[in-house]
C-alpha cells in the first residue's frame, strides 16, 4: 500500500510505501536533531511541491519542531521577513527549480534572504535540478550526504494536542505578514 505517489510537472512519479516514508521521515529527522533541533524550534520550508517537502514537514513534526512554509515563489525579502520573525534555525530548501524549462537557482533567493535572518544557522539543500550553487562551509549541507549519514530516530516525540507545529504566514498584502500558530491536532486532522 502508498503512503504517498508524487508526479511531476515532467510526468516523472515517485512512490513511497508507509515503511518507506516512515524510514526517510525518521532519517531527516536524525538529520536535523543533528543540526541542533529540538521540540519546540522553528525550521522554514523554501521548497516547490516534492516527496522531500511532504518527508520535512513530517521530519519537523516527528521533533516536536514548528515547521514554517514559505512559498517557493518569494524573493529574499519575503522569505528573510519571515524567517527572521519566526526565528527560525534552520532551512530546507532545493538548489533550484525548473521554470519554463530552464533551472532558476533557488539557493541564490536563500543565500540572499539569509543576510536579513540571522538566527538561520543551517541550510539543508537538496539537489532536484543539479544547479551548481555555491555552499557555505559550515552552514549549508547537501540533504543526500547529511541524510546517508545520519541516524534515524526509533520514535517521535510525544506532544500535546495543543502543541505548535506550523506557523504559516499571510501573504502580507495589506501589512507586515503575521504568523498563525496551527496545532497538531488543528490543521493536520482538518486535512485529514
Amino acid at each position: 500500500e502508498r503512503a504517498l505517489t508524487w508526479e511531476g510537472e515532467d510526468g516523472a512519479v515517485r512512490t513511497f510505501a508507509f515503511a518507506e516514508l516512515r524510514a526517510a521521515v525518521a532519517r531527516l529527522a536524525g538529520a536535523l536533531r543533528a543540526l541542533g533541533v529540538g521540540e519546540g524550534d522553528t525550521v522554514g520550508i523554501f521548497m516547490p511541491l516534492l516527496p522531500e517537502t511532504a518527508i520535512g514537514l513530517l521530519a519537523i513534526a516527528y521533533l516536536g519542531a514548528i515547521a514554517v512554509p514559505a512559498f517557493s515563489g518569494y524573493g529574499p525579502d519575503a522569505l528573510a521577513s519571515r524567517l527572521a520573525d519566526a526565528r527560525a534555525k534552520v532551512l530546507l530548501t532545493v538548489d533550484g527549480v525548473s521554470r519554463r524549462g530552464k533551472p532558476v537557482a533557488t539557493k541564490s533567493i536563500v543565500d540572499d534572504a539569509l543576510r536579513n535572518a540571522p538566527t538561520v544557522r543551517s541550510v539543508l539543500v537538496f539537489d532536484r535540478v543539479g544547479v551548481d550553487v555555491p555552499m557555505q562551509s559550515g552552514r549549508d549541507f547537501s540533504w543526500r550526504e547529511l541524510t546517508a549519514a545520519a541516524t534515524p530516530l526509533p520514535t517521535y516525540v510525544r506532544t500535546s494536542a495543543n502543541a505548535q507545529v506550523m506557523l504559516l504566514y499571510t501573504s502580507g498584502s495589506t501589512g507586515q505578514p503575521k504568523g498563525a500558530n496551527h496545532v497538531h491536532a488543528g490543521f493536520p486532522l482538518k486535512c485529514m
